[in-house]
């Protein structure tokens, strides 16, 4: 099956996407390459292996001239290009301004369960996801340390460490020195003291060493234990874990705190944890930290300042390599203005990105249609001198929309092809389903409610709610004031400071009626709490089904995309209209109840050889339709089991075409 070659498709993640021609992006590839060989030269046999590292360095800048350009492509580029050598963290942007390092926070945890290789979003049966292959690395760098010091010794070891020594990577993970692995098991307790020692060698910590330790040793050594990796992964990045599970996984915690208390809450402990797992970074490899349509932050001056704040003090961590694109124009007028002096000198600016100049735009098309449709198609000089008319250069999305409207023309589906926003939002709608049950919830939530440009008779707005630290969008009707949190469950130590809130709101709207509710999309957590009715706060539920939330994902994706700006074209001024009509045509439905979900929801299983035949399908045909690719398989597929695949499988992309339909492709790296 023939798809259209020249299709722009808007990249919600930077992993799957279509391969970037990379003459568009050698120069700034190569600049950022640089300097993040610079700053993180490769280790010496110093301690820790990632002592030569420079701290202190500016956040690097990287603008686009025009939307379009192809900022989260050149990131998903990037990402390959430093893949072995950098923990790449793909950042979308915060919109609570109270909350900008748990927001940090949640995103390093949701990427680190993502699997260690390139192109995908979810491992295979049994891969190693990042967060191990992490935690393996500083167990291997620990243990190496102390077996040099001669604090192990063990006659039955000698092998192994010899072993450890040349091959740390995945030994672990791999098994591949089964006596070290069972070692470790029975023995790790004796050498917590020594590992306590050394990590106290790299400065204050903000949570317990001992706590890291065996975290990183639940994730390293007990693989088969999916309890304790479970409870190891939610306790490195915040998340609460039954009591229960701390026990079995050797976490302490005090009395005060309880195991299932969220991290989250707390601003400055946010601030901590996201400090020592850049610390733990100098036993592995940096954080590659990529904040992409930075830009958005200039949709309120506390939003705007709330970003400042968080890169100063970033400079200020345990080095990572910062990342921050933008639109540059917008990032000048609505960004730049609310940052400090001392903060604005502490980003370092690159060349923008460049757009495709009218005498290369054949040889672009060329190799799109060649890593498309694996020959390539004739791009006819007439849509190129159509598509640039005077201008002397294009973003690459409005040289590729203009030929791919030619192209369906001239293939006879000029009237029967859906028009660009309709198929941009099926794009965007389609890559948040593969997403499937790993989507960023709170995020969607809080830019549909407050969305990047609210038009002038917009009737929400961001409710001040001072140290409680969570985002309120407050609506003000004829009779009542309507609060909505995107956040209902509140830690147990918050639930007294929310109802103090709610209280003095109460007191100070005058005799007006109030009335606040918890937003509660459908997911994928069985054990969540108020899944019924209501959240942890006590606050009533408004529920928000599967299908119409990934609607709001796509017209979120949309209208961050497509934002106004001077010289759109009428398709992107036609998208953004659309993302915006829908992300009004459910917010004025509010608080209108939606019944509860009728049960969690999981994901279907994908088991090896189903994931293998799948890949083998597509391959065998390059482009298959979802119904074709349900034929080809031993046994039924549904459509949510077939999309979820295609996280797992790199080489595997879904595309659009005239229909709703989605076609799997094949395209290798």
């Amino acid at each position: 099956m023939q798809t259209n070659p020249y299709w722009p498709a808007i990249t919600v993640d930077p992993r799957k996407l279509d391969a970037a021609w990379r003459p568009l992006f050698d120069d700034a590839l190569a600049r950022v390459s640089a300097e993040f060989a610079a700053r993180f030269p490769e280790p010496e046999g110093g301690w820790p292996p990632g002592s030569t590292r420079l701290r202190g360095r500016p956040a690097l800048f990287l603008g686009a001239p025009a939307g379009g350009a192809g900022m989260t492509t050149f990131l998903g580029t990037l990402f390959r290009k430093l893949e072995g050598k950098a923990l790449p963290i793909y950042v979308r942007p915060f919109r609570n301004p109270l909350g900008p390092w748990k927001a940090l926070l949640e995103a390093i945890g949701r990427e680190m369960r993502l699997p260690d290789r390139p192109g995908a979003i979810r491992p295979w049966p049994e891969e190693p996801t990042r967060i191990q292959v992490f935690a393996n690395d500083i167990l291997g760098s620990l243990a190496s340390r102390l077996v040099s010091q001669g604090l192990i010794r063990d006659s039955r070891l000698r092998s192994a460490v010899r072993f450890l020594r040349r091959h740390s990577a995945k030994v672990l993970l791999e098994g591949l020195v089964p006596e070290w692995v069972q070692w470790l098991r029975l023995n790790f307790a004796r050498i917590v003291p020594a590992a306590e020692e050394l990590l106290s060698e790299l400065g204050p910590w903000a949570s317990p060493p001992q706590n890291w330790l065996w975290a990183i040793h639940g994730l390293a050594v007990r693989t088969e234990d999916r309890v304790v990796q479970d409870a190891c992964r939610r306790w490195a990045f915040g998340e609460p874990i039954d009591w229960a599970q701390a026990v079995r996984a050797n976490l302490a915690v005090a009395p005060s705190e309880g195991a299932g208390e969220r991290l989250g809450e707390d601003e400055s402990r946010c601030r901590g944890r996201v400090e020592d797992l850049l610390r733990l970074s100098l036993f592995s490899k940096p954080f590659l930290l990529a904040f992409d349509n930075a830009d958005a932050w200039g949709t309120e001056p506390a939003l705007a300042m709330a970003a400042g704040r968080l890169f100063e003090e970033l400079q200020e961590a345990p080095p990572a390599f910062v990342l921050i694109g933008a639109h540059s124009g917008r990032w000048v007028r609505s960004v730049l203005p609310h940052w400090s002096p001392r903060q604005r000198s502490r980003l370092s600016p690159l060349p923008p990105l460049r757009e495709v100049a009218m005498p290369e735009a054949a040889d672009l098309l060329a190799e799109r249609s060649l890593s498309s449709a694996g020959r390539p198609a004739r791009a006819v000089p007439e849509w190129i001198g159509a598509a640039y008319r005077d201008r002397e250069s294009l973003p690459v999305r409005c040289l590729l929309l203009a030929c791919a409207l030619r192209w369906d023309e001239e293939h006879g589906l000029g009237q029967a092809a859906p028009s660009p926003a309709v198929r941009w939002f099926r794009d965007c709608r389609l890559q948040w389903e593969i997403a499937g049950l790993d989507l960023p919830y709170r995020w969607i939530a809080e830019w549909a409610l407050l969305p990047p440009e609210p038009p002038a008779d917009f009737l929400w707005r961001r409710e001040e709610t001072g140290p409680l630290g969570l985002l309120c969008a407050r609506r003000t009707l004829p009779e009542t004031d309507l609060l909505l949190f995107p956040q209902p469950e509140i830690p147990g130590t918050g639930i007294q400071a929310l109802q103090a809130f709610l209280e003095n709101a109460a007191a100070a709207a005058e005799g007006r009626s109030l009335a606040a509710f918890g937003l509660l999309p459908a997911r994928a957590d069985p054990s969540r709490r108020g899944a019924s009715g209501e959240g942890r706060s006590g606050l009533p539920l408004l529920h928000v089904p599967a299908e119409p939330f990934l609607d709001l994902a796509a017209a979120v994706s949309l209208a961050i995309a497509f934002r106004r700006e001077e010289g759109a074209t009428p398709a992107e001024e036609e998208a953004r209209a659309r993302a915006e009509e829908i992300l009004a045509s459910w917010r004025a439905q509010l608080p209108a109840p939606a019944p509860p979900a009728a049960g969690s929801r999981r994901a279907e299983e994908l088991t090896l050889p189903l994931l293998e035949a799948i890949r083998d399908a597509v391959r065998a045909r390059q482009a298959l339709p979802l119904s074709e690719l349900q034929d080809r398989m031993p046994r039924r597929i549904g459509r949510a089991q077939a999309l979820s695949s295609v996280a797992v499988l790199s080489e595997v992309q879904v595309r659009t075409g005239a229909t709703p339909e989605p076609i799997f492709c094949w395209q290798p790296a």
